[in-house]
């Protein structure tokens, strides 16, 4: 009868706990007794990703097109690439383009490119504005601008 009674008693916190640790290795989950956040949940979910851009189909452009012909049989005009060199052109004509990259390091090519010449006319006793003129303004792009400005004075400073 004493060996009854002994197999009806629960077992202790440290047999259980050995017995879930057992289970986990045996079954491949993980051991968690303290039942911490793991976020197993989100990390066993398939990838949202790929099914994703399974979904979406592949986008064609012109340059694609054109590619898979290779011997120029199907030459499709691409208008916005078209469009985009004509602004790249338009910006660099105003001086708006990228600059150009240094040649060596540590120098700025924006000060080589620019070449400077001011040429200040004299005025005569009676030139009322004074006027500077600013000229030369050469873009290492090949462009020559021509910038003028107007500098006026007060008369008490005129001679």
């Amino acid at each position: 009868m004493a060996s009854v009674i002994a197999s009806l008693v629960a077992p202790s916190k440290s047999r259980i706990q050995d017995l879930l640790r057992l289970r986990c290795s045996i079954f491949g989950t993980s051991y968690n007794p303290t039942s911490v956040r793991t976020g197993a949940k989100y990390l066993r979910a398939r990838l949202k990703g790929p099914s994703m851009l399974r979904y979406y189909p592949e986008t064609l452009s012109f340059k694609k097109i054109n590619a898979m012909f290779p011997k120029g049989d199907l030459d499709l005009p691409d208008y916005d690439e078209w469009q985009r060199l004509i602004d790249v052109g338009n910006r660099k004509a105003r001086g708006k383009g990228a600059p150009k990259k240094a040649k060596t390091p540590g120098r700025s090519c924006y000060h080589d490119q620019i070449l400077w010449d001011l040429t200040f006319h004299q005025p005569t006793v009676g030139d009322w504005p004074r006027s500077a003129t600013i000229d030369a303004v050469r873009f290492s792009f090949g462009v020559s601008a021509h910038l003028s400005a107007t500098y006026s004075q007060p008369p008490w400073l005129v001679s």
